[in-house]
């Protein structure tokens, strides 16, 4: 059991709290939303795109993934920014996500995390441009080939699925990327099912 996305500068050592877990408590946490985060889209996160918003040369602070992480967990959980700040701290599922179980200080601070969501929000009014958007738009670019549907099927169109109903029952509670992810998410559970 661990970690299937393979990032180079995270290493795990005796004190990880994952480890420390029961097989239990780890088979739940593997299981969860946050588990298949952590193992499938943590790793494949374009966070070098939102460095913009913090210098002219495009150089970003250290812990940068891991704000677009949080906040993308932050959609995906649908809580606010307190909730999350009490859970990346106490909640090993999230920390999982965040592949923070071994730190002893988690990286993220709300200071941080303030300055990161205004940050693209004022890049966004004076670019026009939705850095979240893009990152949702890369993702998806990703599963699409991952799964095979910008290949032409037997009949020679290009395989497009859409489940209405689960589309219809979560849009009334999900903003546009809410959606984005949560799309992009069943698909490719179904996928690897």
């Amino acid at each position: 059991m661990g970690r299937r996305v393979k990032t180079p500068y995270i290493q795990i050592n005796l004190g990880d709290r994952f480890l420390s877990l029961t097989d239990r408590g780890k088979k739940e946490i593997l299981g969860s939303p946050l588990g298949y985060f952590g193992d499938n889209v943590f790793g494949r996160i374009p966070y070098q795109d939102f460095s913009v918003i913090y210098s002219e040369n495009g150089r970003g602070p250290s812990n940068l993934i891991y704000l677009v992480a949080a906040y993308m967990i932050m959609i995906q959980e649908n809580i606010t920014v307190d909730t999350l700040m009490l859970r990346i701290d106490s909640d090993v599922a999230i920390q999982y996500a965040l592949h923070t179980t071994s730190m002893s200080k988690q990286p993220i601070s709300r200071r941080n995390l303030f300055y990161f969501l205004a940050g693209v929000e004022n890049y966004q009014k004076a670019t026009g441009i939705n850095l979240y958007e893009q990152c949702y738009q890369k993702l998806t670019a990703q599963n699409v080939t991952v799964m095979g549907l910008d290949k032409p099927s037997k009949a020679g169109r290009i395989k497009k699925r859409m489940d209405s109903l689960m589309v219809s029952t979560s849009a009334a509670r999900l903003g546009g990327t809410g959606i984005v992810y949560t799309v992009n998410q069943d698909a490719v559970k179904l996928y690897v099912a």
